[in-house]
């Protein structure tokens, strides 16, 4: 006998799918939903799988409005946005999040060369959208700011940025990347040795996992009796 966690697996991804081809399910929905409301004495595996299924249509639903109303489902040619990351001066892939009315969501953009621009602060960006559905990137062909002042989690990100520059000079770029998954610097060469070696996933991560290693070695090393600055002296060298 099968087990049962198949059959809600399988209910919840036809669910989905069905939700996502587009195809209009209210009235269905709710037709299986009070279905499954009446049969949980009698067959409660029915009756849990109706559930399962009207769980992963309402899920796949609001995918799928999510995508529409995004400004990468809309292929977006023009949008303000409020940079995630700092931008160099050389240009390269930053993100950042929609502020206009007509769409939502996060955009990554190819920001041009000769626009630095500060983590958190808010421009006008405008070019070419490449890709299809809901990936894609914004060529920016022309960028205006329109508020210089940092604020939120890109502001944060370019404070973070900035102490790594301090501290780790040209090997910034890298600790960037495996700490707060920002690349825009890191160079393709050494990238491309980090896909090679099957490592490439440590670059795309947001390096939570190495703040926590941290803090619990900077922990132990303390109630070994070190100072602080000795105990955090691995995280410079």
């Amino acid at each position: 006998m099968r087990p049962p966690i198949l059959y809600l697996t399988l209910a919840f991804a036809a669910g989905v799918g069905t939700a996502l081809s587009g195809v209009e399910l209210r009235v269905t929905a709710w037709c299986v939903l009070l279905g499954a409301v009446l049969l949980v004495r009698r067959a409660p595996l029915g009756a849990a799988v109706g559930f399962m299924l009207v769980a992963g249509i309402l899920w796949g639903a609001a995918a799928l409005r999510e995508q529409r109303s995004s400004c990468v489902g809309q292929h977006a040619r023009t949008a303000i946005v409020q940079l995630t990351d700092p931008a160099p001066s050389a240009g390269g892939v930053v993100e950042g999040s929609v502020r206009s009315t007509a769409c939502y969501g996060t955009l990554t953009i190819r920001w041009p060369e000769g626009h630095p621009a500060h983590g958190g602060t808010t421009w006008v960006v405008a070019g070419r959208f490449l890709g299809d559905g809901g990936r894609g990137i914004l060529v920016a062909r022309r960028v205006r700011e329109l508020d210089a002042v940092p604020r939120g989690r890109g502001a944060l990100r370019d404070r973070i940025a900035e102490r790594s520059r301090r501290l780790f000079g040209t090997r910034a770029p890298l600790v960037d990347a495996l700490v707060i998954a920002r690349r825009a610097e890191l160079d393709a060469e050494l990238r491309e040795r980090y896909t090679r070696s099957g490592l490439a996933h440590l670059l795309s991560i947001s390096g939570l996992h190495v703040a926590f290693f941290a803090a619990w070695l900077n922990v132990c090393c303390c109630g070994c009796g070190s100072a602080r600055g000795r105990a955090l002296s691995p995280a410079r060298a």
